[in-house]
């Protein structure tokens, strides 16, 4: 048995608990593959024209697409960086039309960022590309194989909290 801090989405936050050696051997098994897939992707996407990608752009427009407008310290609280990082990097993704910064109308102090049209398609091609990168690495496998792993896979996504209800800024609404 090990310990480890799992994700309670229903109160926001994390928990401390036992995790037995089946469970932590598969999560060790699935960063495996990720690991490599994940660094693939990221090679990838940094060798494009367009050069908006790192990791923190990448997470920022992936938690706008999946959580919808957001301040800059939600959006620092998520990724996380610090407000003033996470700022100048909003700079970059404003000027590459990307998001859209407005003042909040709650509050005049905060600026929220939304994800443009061109912002969704980035995010729908990186997606794309990942998903592209695991079929590269499961193809060798035979088929009953492979329809075998995206049935227990589908098992565990669907185990999973949805990005709704994963752990978000306490001032999240």
């Amino acid at each position: 048995m090990h310990f480890a801090y799992v994700a309670q989405p229903e109160r926001s936050g994390y928990k401390f608990c036992m995790i037995d050696d089946d469970t932590l051997a598969l999560g060790s098994a699935l960063e495996r593959l990720h690991g490599p897939v994940a660094a693939e992707v990221f090679r990838r996407t940094a060798a494009t024209p367009d050069g908006i990608y790192s990791l923190s752009r990448m997470l920022a427009l992936l938690h706008l697409s999946a959580r919808g407008p957001q301040t800059i310290s939600q959006l620092a609280w998520a990724i996380p960086l610090s407000h003033a990082a996470t700022s100048r990097m909003v700079d970059g993704l404003v000027q590459l039309d990307l998001v859209d910064r407005r003042e909040d109308e709650a509050d005049r102090r905060h600026k929220v960022v939304q994800i443009k049209i061109d912002g969704e398609r980035q995010v729908t091609r990186f997606r794309g590309l990942a998903a592209e990168i695991y079929a590269e690495k499961v193809a060798a496998l035979p088929a009953t194989e492979r329809q075998h792993l995206a049935r227990i896979l589908n098992i565990i996504l669907d185990a999973l909290p949805t990005s709704e209800s994963a752990p978000q800024h306490p001032t999240a609404g």
